[in-house]
Parts: C-alpha cells; sequence; structure tokens
C-alpha cells in the first residue's frame, strides 16, 4: 500500500490482475509455480476459491499453482481438497520436521509436490548467529524468545562436526537435507547477497548426503511425534 502497510486481498479480480503485473514486470508469457500466500481463515480450504488459479492455468499464464500455509496442521486441511494445490509451501528444516509425520506421506501419496519453507531456520542454520544476536524491530526474528535462539545456536554448533572434513557451508548442509526427502520438490531459501545466492544455488551441485549423515542429523534432533 502507499502508506507502507500490507494488505491481503483474495479476490478474483485482484488475483487475475496481480498475475497479470507480474507478468509484466517478469517479462514472460507464464509463472511456473503461482500460490496463494498465507491466506486467512477457511477460504484457503473452499475449492471455489481457486477457480481464478485454474482458470489462469487454462490461459496458460501460470504453469502450477498451489497455497503457502503457516502450519503443518493447515497442510493437512489443504490435502483434503487436492485439486487446490498442485504444491503447498509449509515450514520444514533440520530443527522443525513435524511435517515428516503426517503431512509428507499424504502428500506424496497424492501427488502434491512440497516445497520447503524456512529451510534455513530464518537464518540460524547458517551458523552465523551467536546466542546474544540482537535483530531489528522491524525483523520478525525480533520475536523470538531469548530461551529460543540460545537453544537454536546451541542446536547449530551441534552440526559443525559433520562439515567438519569437507568444504561444505552449513547452510547447504540445511538444504541438502531438505531435499533429500523424497517429499521434498524444491526449497525456497531467503539471500541477501549474491554470495549467499551462489552458495544456496550450489547445495544442488553438490554430492548428495549419504544415508549416515542424514541418520546422524536425525539422531542429534529426534522428531517429536
Amino acid at each position: 500500500m502507499p502508506d507502507g502497510t500490507w494488505k491481503k486481498d483474495f479476490s478474483p479480480e485482484w488475483i487475475r490482475s496481480a498475475c497479470e503485473a507480474s507478468l509484466k514486470r517478469l517479462q514472460t508469457d507464464y509463472i511456473d509455480i503461482y500460490l496463494y500466500h498465507t491466506p486467512r481463515g477457511e477460504m484457503a480450504f473452499i475449492p471455489e476459491e481457486f477457480d481464478v488459479l485454474r482458470q489462469l492455468q487454462q490461459e496458460g499464464k501460470i504453469r502450477h499453482y498451489g497455497i503457502s500455509v503457516d502450519t503443518v496442521a493447515d497442510g493437512m486441511k489443504t490435502l483434503a481438497y487436492p485439486d487446490n494445490a498442485e504444491g503447498i509451501q509449509v515450514v520444514y528444516n533440520i530443527l522443525e520436521r513435524e511435517a515428516e509425520l503426517e503431512f509428507f506421506p499424504k502428500a506424496r501419496q497424492l501427488g502434491v509436490g512440497i516445497i520447503a519453507r524456512v529451510p534455513l531456520a530464518s537464518g540460524f542454520l547458517t551458523g552465523k548467529y551467536t546466542a546474544d544476536v540482537t535483530f531489528p524491530p522491524n525483523d520478525h526474528r525480533s520475536r523470538i524468545p531469548r530461551d529460543v535462539i540460545e537453544q537454536r545456536v546451541n542446536q547449530v554448533e551441534k552440526l559443525r562436526e559433520l562439515i567438519a572434513d569437507d568444504d561444505r557451508t552449513l547452510a547447504q548442509l540445511a538444504l541438502q537435507f531438505c531435499l533429500a526427502h523424497p517429499a521434498v520438490s524444491t526449497v525456497i531459501p531467503g539471500a541477501k547477497t549474491p554470495e549467499q545466492l551462489a552458495d544456496n544455488a550450489r547445495a544442488g551441485e553438490l554430492p548428495p548426503l549419504t544415508d549416515d549423515e542424514r541418520n546422524r542429523i536425525r539422531d542429534l534432533f529426534p522428531l517429536k511425534s
């Protein structure tokens, strides 16, 4: 908005106009995947709300469509209407693996692709933060309790020994872990510099994690059912 505030609008008219504007900015004829981003309330689970996305797909303006959800529980609700989403973006990383329990198996059964959201755990899995880090007030991480920050920093330190004998970064290790799961189609890490972007991209070029490495990571951070 002109005043700097955010407004979510999932009306068919806005979705279509936003898509048209994106095509123009990107100077392309189509968008590979178009997602509703964390819609509120039950609209995310009503098939009719996705008609405009299906229309855009039929018109060739988008190839695939889906939704980005805040929680695994919302992801499970979305899977009750598999025609609503060819892809679902959900939080998944070494430290947050709840999606492995029921969501990933169900998504695979239905043929729904998964985009791993915050695969670097909001930057903590890069290893660059210490327990006394302070985030700016306008950074969503400023709302993370201090004890949680300290816990995450300590958890990340346990991972360093896994990359002691090779040239992988912690970020690459974290991305490879996500990509190794058969339910995960791709990851969507953040990057603030060209160097970080290149570092993230290289994770897909390195030798994949071995079964032993994946098991060691899981043993470090047991999944709570």
